[in-house]
């Protein structure tokens, strides 16, 4: 099941792609469902129940 979870330098840069880049909405969408699914693989990977992406470190 993946998490609805994100962190605030995602939601950010999320941010930054529509009101610098002109992104539209459906397109950055569709970026935090592929980053939210990275970090579920990533937290998979590492056999953790559970990851607090506020220590994700960029």
């Amino acid at each position: 099941m993946q998490s609805n979870k994100s962190c605030q330098i995602v939601e950010q840069y999320l941010a930054y792609l529509i009101t610098i880049k002109g992104r539209s909405k459906n397109t950055v969408l569709e970026y935090r469902l592929d980053l939210l699914q990275f970090f579920h693989f990533i937290d998979i990977s590492r056999s953790q129940e559970h990851m607090d992406f506020q220590f994700v470190n960029i």
